[in-house]
């Protein structure tokens, strides 16, 4: 006579754990995932880091040409070279006032963009009895001066208000054109402008000749 307990004891037993199928289909299932896992943390890390790159050539940029356009619309005196390789330098004389009185302050800047190594660089310098720069020096002259600042992985813009230099200087008007990238950002900053020297004249002292 069959109970129900000598028929438990006869019928197979499934052992604890994963068929080999199962096991496959867990595997393939996790490798799904995480390849979709990991190209959305691949995408967000690419974005993030095209973001942070644009953000930085943008301040460079904006910092480099705030600096530029205080300097041109404050000078007693402008002047502009553009060189046959690509390089150009602007030069200019600038009051700052520095105290309550408005007594002028009167600065020689530089602002040189150096083709050979596609950079933007500046240097001030107090005003002296004798000119500082000459406009006849040559690029070399330029490209081992002592710089106070650099911009780096810059580039010249051919459709800027200045053609194919990063400075250009017609009817007191300063133009600069140029872009700055960064090896993060896909697509560099552009920058294209045009500054009116307002207080030309009554320099003190020389800064070039």
């Amino acid at each position: 006579m069959k109970t129900a307990w000598t028929e438990n004891l006869r019928r197979p037993r499934r052992e604890d754990g994963f068929t080999l199928a199962e096991t496959i289909v867990y595997v393939l299932l996790l490798a799904i995932i995480s390849v979709i896992i990991i190209s959305f943390m691949v995408t967000m890390l690419r974005a993030n880091m095209d973001i942070a790159g644009s953000s930085s050539a943008m301040n460079r940029s904006q910092t480099y040409m705030d600096r530029v356009e205080l300097s041109v619309r404050n000078a007693a005196d402008a002047q502009v070279k553009v060189y046959p390789d690509g390089s150009s330098v602007l030069l200019t004389q600038t009051r700052s006032t520095v105290d309550a009185v408005s007594s002028d302050v009167q600065f020689c800047r530089a602002f040189f963009y150096d083709a050979s190594d596609k950079s933007l660089k500046y240097v001030q310098r107090p005003v002296s009895p004798t000119a500082i720069w000459n406009l006849s020096s040559d690029v070399p002259f330029w490209r081992n001066l002592q710089w106070n600042d650099r911009v780096t992985h810059v580039a010249l813009l051919h459709s800027a208000p200045a053609g194919t230099s990063a400075f250009g200087l017609s009817n007191n008007v300063v133009t600069t054109g140029y872009s700055i990238a960064d090896p993060r950002a896909k697509k560099s900053v552009e920058i294209h402008t045009s500054t009116q020297i307002l207080a030309r004249g009554s320099a003190e002292g020389k800064c070039f000749q």
